[in-house]
């Protein structure tokens, strides 16, 4: 009789598990196997009131690592730092980003020359953890006229990642820090998506990307007086 009651127990167990508690533990087998990748947005696009664009999106790359034990990340870094030409300093600088965002991947470098991607590709076994992805880059057709007007993107530092305005922006994300770019960068900066970890194989790259508005900025034409017309912008969204 015991042994039957034991195998009763047995029997009712694995039936909560494998049936009644199937759907529960593949959701947890999934989180556990696809690792959340973010998707930076593209930001939106800035034109004259003519219709004239003066800031634009081109395809770009990026390097990251994916999370893992600091030593891991140092000799991979160490791999890495002669083809992307990564020195003491840019080598501390994503050992920081890793450790204050441990369950993100570390940013390497950005803005990529398709050389050096082709270089890591070849070398992708070898560098446990690569992630490179294609991302949104800056782009100014008119780089003298509206230099001063349009102004430029940068690494958002720690100090503005602590105000309320940028708490939201990833280590490693672009933000404006002049200009146009800088008054109107809560419009222009859209929300990143997130996607699966690439290694997880096809099919598993669901992502949400949330589409930035674009500003059209109602300003005279641009030969002179970019302060006065800076002051005028006005945008509208789409």
């Amino acid at each position: 009789m015991f042994v039957w009651a034991v195998l009763g127990v047995l029997l009712v167990a694995f039936f909560r598990t494998q049936i009644l508690g199937h759907g529960k533990y593949q959701l947890q087998s999934e989180s556990n196997r696809l690792r959340p990748i973010p998707l930076p947005a593209p930001r939106g696009i800035i034109f004259d009131r003519n219709g004239k664009v003066l800031a634009d999106n081109v395809p770009g790359y990026t390097v990251s690592l994916l999370p893992g034990p600091a030593a891991n990340l140092r000799a991979t870094l160490a791999r890495i730092a002669p083809i992307a030409r990564l020195d003491d300093a840019a080598i501390l600088r994503v050992l920081q980003r890793a450790a204050k965002a441990p369950y993100q991947p570390a940013l390497v470098v950005a803005d990529v020359p398709f050389s050096v991607i082709s270089a890591l590709e070849e070398r992708r076994l070898e560098i446990p953890g690569l992630l490179i992805q294609t991302e949104p880059k800056r782009f100014y057709p008119d780089t003298t006229i509206a230099a001063h007007l349009v102004g430029y993107l940068g690494e958002v530092t720690e100090g503005e990642r602590a105000t309320q305005r940028f708490s939201a922006v990833r280590l490693g994300g672009l933000v404006g820090k002049d200009g146009l770019e800088r008054e109107y960068d809560d419009s222009l900066r859209g929300a990143d998506g997130v996607g699966a970890d690439p290694r997880a194989g096809p099919g598993h790259r669901a992502a949400h990307h949330d589409r930035p508005q674009s500003a059209t900025l109602h300003c005279p034409s641009l030969p002179q007086g970019g302060a006065r017309r800076r002051a005028g912008a006005q945008p509208q969204y789409r």
